[in-house]
This record gives C-alpha cells, structure tokens and sequence, in this order.
C-alpha cells in the first residue's frame, strides 16, 4: 500500500520564532484552541506552519498599503 505524504510540522520554538513571539505566547493560543497543534508522544507538540502563518495580518504602515507590514494578531499572548 503506498505511502501518504505528511505535512511537516514545526516546534513550538520554530513557530515562536516565525512570528517573533516567545514560547510562552504560543502555548495559550494552543489551549484556547486559536492554533491547531499534535501531541507527538507524551510531551512533544508540533504545528502545521501555515496555522501559524493564519494569525498574522496585514497591516498598512505610513507608506500605504503597498507597503505593508505583517504583525501577530493579538489573542491575549505577550509579545518576546
């Protein structure tokens, strides 16, 4: 039978760093069910990146819209 491909998922670190937030803002988004994540094991968890990428907006900045500036959509997390 052949194989499924998998997403790759990423660390709680890596999605940390993607969106310029400590670890600490992304395990509450985690349990409020605002970012979608999969126990690997009996305590590891990974997330699909682009559920990460969904809590950013776009922002326009002084420049315009062309010119705009992505930030993390605030859910109660604090910012690293």
């Amino acid at each position: 039978m052949p194989r499924t491909p998998t997403r790759r998922r990423i660390t709680v670190a890596q999605a940390a760093d993607r969106l310029s937030v400590s670890e600490k803002s992304i395990r509450p988004w985690i349990a409020s069910g605002d970012l979608e994540a999969v126990r690997v094991g009996r305590k590891v968890l990974r997330l699909d990146p682009q559920d990460v990428d969904r809590l950013t907006v776009r922002v326009p900045t002084s420049g315009g819209v062309d010119d705009a500036a992505l930030m993390v959509e605030s859910r109660g997390g604090t910012t690293a």
